[in-house]
């Protein structure tokens, strides 16, 4: 009986770290997904605390050339660059902001992407902190 249940467990965890591994944030699937559309900030965990109202109506773009378009409509356009590594494990991401933007700062850093999706990608500070941001397709 201990032995069933052994098995039933053995395979339950194996089914879950098989399912967490299928987000997969391949290099060159996270670059196509990025560039192919727009996005925006549906969280934004900083500090503790949370900042998602500090992004709203905030357009990212980032292109293929790497560049970071951050616009507001009718009111500012940002311009930065981006990058990614070419690990998967971990994926990482970086955003370089200009000092001119001051509340964009928080995004000036090397970044961990921990999960991706078609419509959503979550990335976290690389070193440790809690600071999250989950970016979701702008339709």
């Amino acid at each position: 009986m201990k032995l069933k249940k052994y098995r039933m467990f053995l395979i339950i965890a194996v089914f879950v770290i098989i399912s967490a591994c299928s987000k997969n944030t391949d290099p060159k699937r996270f670059e196509k997904i990025v560039t192919s559309s727009s996005w925006r900030v549906a969280k934004a965990e900083i500090n503790d605390k949370n900042k998602t109202g500090d992004f709203n109506n905030y357009i990212f773009r980032f292109e293929g050339n790497k560049d970071l378009i951050i616009i507001k409509p009718d009111i500012d356009t940002l311009k930065g660059a981006w990058t990614r590594g070419n690990d998967k494990k971990p994926l990482l991401f970086y955003m370089i902001i200009p000092q001119i933007y001051p509340n964009f700062i928080t995004f000036d850093d090397d970044w961990v992407v921990t999960y991706l999706t078609k419509d959503e990608f979550r990335i976290e500070r690389n070193g440790g902190t809690a600071d999250e941001f989950i970016f979701r397709k702008k339709v």
